[in-house]
Order: C-alpha cells, then structure tokens, then sequence
C-alpha cells in the first residue's frame, strides 16, 4: 500500500522530469470510481488542476478584488513599462508611486523551460532599472488571499518608510552640536 505522501512525491518528481500527464491521470481517475485509493489521488491531483485551466483575465479580475477587500491602493493593469535601451515589460500589476510590480503567474505560461528563463529576465531587467517586482501563484491569489494582502501591504509600507527615512534624515551638520563662538 503507497500512502499518501509517497503518490504526492511521485506526482512532484513526474512534474520536474517533465513526464507528469494530468489528462491521462484524470481519465484513469474516470474510470476507477469506486476503486481503493481513487479519492486519495483526486485529492492530490486536485492540486495540479490549479491554475491549468484559468484564464489570465480571471486571475487579473481577482487580484484587484482582493486589493480592494484589503484597502490596497488600486494598481495599474498590464502598463507598458519602458527601459532604457528601448526594452519593456508589461507586468500585470504596476503601483509607480511606490516603485513595485506584481506578476500573478499561473502555471500554463510560467512552467515552461521558456517561460521560466523569461520571468527571470523580466524581474532581472525591470530590478535593475528600479522597480522591485512580486510574484504571487494562482493558489495564493485565489487561496491564501490573506498572505497576499500582506505581502502588499508590506511591500508599500517599506516603500514609504524608506522614502520618509531621506526625508527626514538630519544631515551631517545638523547632527553636529552647536556651540556659542568660534
């Protein structure tokens, strides 16, 4: 008997060599109603469902929702952001105010040998001239909206604090003592 841990390795270690075949599993799952560990592996599989069959207008229609909930200042939807050399980027979520970029990354466009490199070039690129950039998963976007909400939040409030420390900040001859005369 394999329990349930193990089925779950195996799935990951299927994903990562690339042999993993969601539609074979969920027809095999079709017809194996009934049968002694059929749930376990629809529990498990119901994982890898996630993101696969979403489109990136829904996963963009949640995201300001949940900023919203969270009383998050409303981003700017897919901007184009130029940079120097005429290279740009169209994140999902841009706050210019507070220098941040949001990227919301489902599993279809994100997994892929291809997709992976981009996104790393993309956050490379877009770091280098200034902004910082977060990714949230469809999971988090559509299950752990909490933790997104804070990551946010978070993320703006270092802004600010980091933008009041230089404003604030004494200079040098302001820390500097005062003395009567010469």
């Amino acid at each position: 008997m394999t329990g349930r841990r193990d089925v779950k390795r195996a799935c990951d270690q299927a994903e990562v060599l690339r042999i993993f075949d969601l539609r074979a599993i969920e027809d095999v799952l079709a017809r194996a109603s009934g049968r002694h560990g059929a749930p376990m592996l629809e529990a498990i599989i119901a994982a890898y469902r996630c993101g696969v069959t979403l489109r990136r207008s829904e996963m963009q229609q949640r995201f300001p929702a949940i900023c919203d909930a969270a009383s998050i200042p409303g981003p700017e939807v897919n901007v184009w952001l130029a940079l120097r050399g005429g290279a740009g980027f169209t994140p999902d979520f841009v706050w210019r105010r507070y220098g941040l970029v949001e990227k919301t990354d489902g599993m279809r466009y994100h997994a892929t040998r291809a997709g992976f490199q981009r996104d790393r070039r993309c956050d490379q690129a877009l770091m280098v001239a200034g902004w910082r950039v977060v990714r949230f998963t469809w999971r988090q976007v559509f299950h752990e909206a909490d933790q997104v909400t804070a990551t946010v939040h978070a993320l703006l409030d270092q802004h600010l604090r980091r933008r009041l420390r230089f404003v604030v900040a004494p200079t040098a001859q302001q820390r500097r003592p005062r003395t009567n005369g010469p």
